[in-house]
């Protein structure tokens, strides 16, 4: 008798992983491609798509390759981040732009032009209006990006979380959809009535047609071609959601603080959205049609956590290997304060304009000085979160 498998792709801001579960929930075989973004310039970040996909064909050909000849997959899932937008051609599947990052500020200005309020889109969403979400990095892309002027023009446009078009690309072109989860985090869903919101639509100068059908996050979403087996889609959800899934928080009240490019403080509120100033009402996640199937979350972001971590490491060379920072915090002797800040304040703040800023540096000041203060900083911001 053939083993059974389930495919889970995982695409993250830093690595693209593939892994295969036996029904039990053992994993057995497994694979992780790094994956980096691209800073061009101050509020800037930004991924090269084709290699963002490749980083997550590669992790799975190489589960695939590790299963037995005679195995049968019998379904995929994948998780992913959530807002950062790909824009493609659909008649060859080729990026027509740069993935823009949820780290991505450059629609900025372009989000004054929105005629609608704060309060408005955060009535319809859930969300608050901040570049962090696809729409206005959409219609930035609309008027800048040539390439996807011209696709838009001539029909060939399609855009969407990554997910999206991992599953699209997985798909030949054939299954074109996101989920509830990730399609709140384009700020263009409404998040009570399931639906793309005309109202917001209009506000940002999307067309419907560009983006991807709304299906339930759990179910049959359509088929991908692996390796020679027609394999089910039968799951699709942004990473914070899939984390609570799988940690089985699925009770109200349950919750989770998830450490990795941001901080993700995330409370299962049933049935219904809880309303709290500054956090957000996440979309949780849809298991098949009908409401009753469906949770929320009061959810706080901290933009900069191992985002801020991995620039002491990258840019200013303080240590090796993540883990070396407690370490290090444990031999500071003087206090130094830092507001990490890269890619802008989250909750409850959700201000794009601030800067990674220090406070307290002495002539005694060192390396570890830094590290602690940076480490102290982002718990001080998940410390936020719980006050609220």
């Amino acid at each position: 008798m053939s083993e059974k498998f389930i495919i889970v792709l995982d695409q993250g801001s830093s690595s693209s992983r593939a892994l295969a579960f036996t029904p039990e929930g053992e994993i057995r075989y497994k694979a992780q491609r790094k994956l980096e973004a691209a800073y061009p310039r101050p509020g800037l970040a930004e991924y090269d798509a084709e290699k963002l996909y490749a980083s997550q064909a590669d992790s799975l050909a190489e589960v695939l390759a590790k299963l037995p000849p005679d195995s049968e997959v019998a379904a995929l899932g994948i998780a992913a981040q959530r807002s950062t937008t790909v824009f493609w051609d659909k008649a060859t599947g080729a990026p027509l732009a740069p993935a823009l990052s949820w780290q991505d500020g450059r629609a900025l200005e372009l989000l004054g032009r929105v005629q609608l309020s704060n309060t408005a889109i955060h009535d319809i969403t859930g969300l608050y209006k901040t570049p962090y979400y696809s729409a206005s990095k959409m219609a930035w892309a609309l008027e800048n990006f040539p390439e996807v002027k011209a696709a838009a023009a001539e029909g060939r446009l399609q855009m969407g979380p990554v997910a999206t078009y991992v599953v699209w690309r997985l798909s030949g072109g054939k299954v074109f959809v996101t989920d509830p989860s990730q399609a709140q985090r384009t700020l263009l869903f409404n998040l009570r009535r399931l639906r793309w919101e005309p109202k917001l639509l209009a506000a940002f100068g999307i067309d419907k047609a560009l983006l991807p059908e709304i299906k339930p996050s759990v179910g049959r979403l359509g088929h991908v071609e692996l390796a020679g087996r027609r394999v089910p889609v039968t799951a699709m959800l942004g990473d914070q959601q899939a984390a609570m899934l799988g940690l089985g928080l699925e009770a109200p009240n349950s919750a989770a603080l998830n450490y990795g490019t941001g901080a993700f403080l995330l409370v299962n509120t049933g049935r219904t959205p809880l309303k709290i100033r500054g956090l957000l009402n996440s979309f949780g996640w849809q298991e098949g049609k009908g409401r009753k199937n469906i949770r929320y979350f009061t959810e706080s972001t901290v933009n900069s956590a191992g985002t801020a971590l991995e620039w002491l490491r990258q840019k200013f060379g303080l240590f090796d290997d993540i883990g070396e920072v407690d370490g290090m915090c444990r031999k500071s002797k003087n206090r130094l304060h830092c507001l990490p800040a890269i890619g802008g304040l989250g909750a409850p703040y959700w201000d794009f304009s601030a800067f990674t800023t220090f406070a307290g540096f002495s002539p005694h000041s060192d390396k570890y000085d830094v590290v602690r203060g940076v480490t102290e900083g982002i718990a001080y911001m998940v410390a936020d979160a719980f006050d609220l």
